[in-house]
């Protein structure tokens, strides 16, 4: 089973790559990822199903985001360290009467977010 955070961590690093212009080849690129070169272009289809095109520049040998729109992932896991800072979140409720052991709070509202260039 693929775990959330790798692949949130696998969409950064991809994302990185790309805005460094750093990708090389597909070959060169999935292995960085440590992923297959066919699940690289499954990626790349995900992202153009929201929009996001992806392609590669034969001058620069590297893929770049070449629509309107790039992917953005913005710090989308919090670890909430103290009962105080849970109830500024959620405002107290049926939280504050409870032992705080810890909690990760994850927003996946926020995990594949775009937005225009």
């Amino acid at each position: 089973m693929v775990k959330i955070l790798d692949v949130v961590e696998r969409l950064m690093r991809m994302d990185r790559l790309i805005k460094d212009g750093r990708t090389g080849s597909a070959k060169n690129m999935a292995n960085e990822l440590g992923i297959s070169r066919s699940h690289l272009f499954n990626h790349f289809d995900e992202f153009k199903d929201l929009g996001i095109e992806i392609s590669y520049n034969r001058d620069s040998g590297s893929y770049e985001y070449s629509g309107e729109m790039e992917l953005e992932i913005q710090n989308p896991f919090r670890v909430i360290k103290s009962e105080k800072q849970l109830i500024d979140i959620n405002g107290g409720g049926f939280l504050q009467e409870s032992k705080f052991s810890g909690l990760l709070v994850i927003n996946f509202d926020s995990i594949l977010a775009y937005s225009l260039i």
